[in-house]
Order: C-alpha cells, then sequence, then structure tokens
C-alpha cells in the first residue's frame, strides 16, 4: 500500500463509521463520499507533491535537516493544508465561494493554534517521520509498506 493509499483509507475511516456517545454506529454515505473524493483527489496529490518539494529544497536525512523539514511544513504546508480543506469540504458540501471562504476565515487561525498545541507533542513523531524515513523514495517507488 503506497502513501496515496494509507492517506485516502485514514480519511476513509475517520468517517465511515462515526460513533456517537450514545454507543451507535452510523454511516454517512454523502459524508464519505465526500471525504473520499478530497482525499484521493486533493489530499494525496498535494502531499505527494509537497514531500517531493522539501526534499528538493532540504535534500539530507541527517537529523538537523529532518527538524528543518519538520518546522518548515508547520508554517508552509499546513497553512495551505487548512485552508484547502476547510474551502474544498465546504465545495463538496454544496456551499458557494463566498460561504467557503467564510468558513476558512472563521475556523483557519482556530484550527492552526491546535495544531502548535499539538506540535508540542508531535514534534518528535514528526522528527523521526523526516529521520528515519526518507518518504519522497517510498513515495516516487511505490513501494509497499
Amino acid at each position: 500500500m503506497n502513501e496515496s493509499n494509507v492517506i485516502n483509507c485514514y480519511l476513509l475511516l475517520s468517517c465511515f463509521i462515526p460513533i456517537s456517545f450514545r454507543g451507535q454506529v452510523t454511516i454517512d454515505f454523502l459524508r464519505l463520499a465526500r471525504f473520499s473524493l478530497f482525499g484521493t483527489f486533493w489530499v494525496a496529490p498535494t502531499v505527494f507533491a509537497w514531500v517531493k518539494l522539501s526534499s528538493k529544497l532540504i535534500p539530507g536525512t541527517s537529523l538537523r535537516v529532518a527538524a528543518t523539514k519538520a518546522i518548515l511544513e508547520q508554517f508552509t504546508y499546513g497553512p495551505f493544508s487548512i485552508t484547502a480543506f476547510y474551502f474544498g469540504m465546504n465545495l463538496l458540501e454544496g456551499k458557494n465561494t463566498k460561504e467557503a471562504w467564510l468558513e476558512v476565515k472563521n475556523k483557519f487561525l482556530p484550527t492552526w493554534k491546535v495544531i502548535f498545541v499539538i506540535l508540542n507533542f508531535s514534534a518528535p513523531a514528526n522528527l523521526i517521520d523526516n529521520f528515519f524515513l526518507d518518504w519522497s523514495n517510498i513515495l516516487a517507488s511505490g513501494t509497499d509498506f
């Protein structure tokens, strides 16, 4: 399974069976379709492109390079992906561009703040990911992992 498939599976599983607090299992097929389309045709290709670009901008696999990539990602791909997610998902829900931009405006900063809090806890994982795995080679070769 390649990176594109892994990302798409995570998106599918995250919305396929939302479990309510009452323990009931429901399946929202329209939401499932929106996340599937977004993950397949937007998230996977942009993550692939970002990994290729960051590997060219900052070549190497040292700990210093991995840390640089992890920090750079938070200030470049992070804001891009937040904006694309809110805008794209609103369009897929049938909202117009004005409504989609309003959603981005209202949710971008709070989302990015949460990501910074999470970054404090996930930074070691991101660093290990960038240090030990050369994702550009894995993605380019389509190697299963």
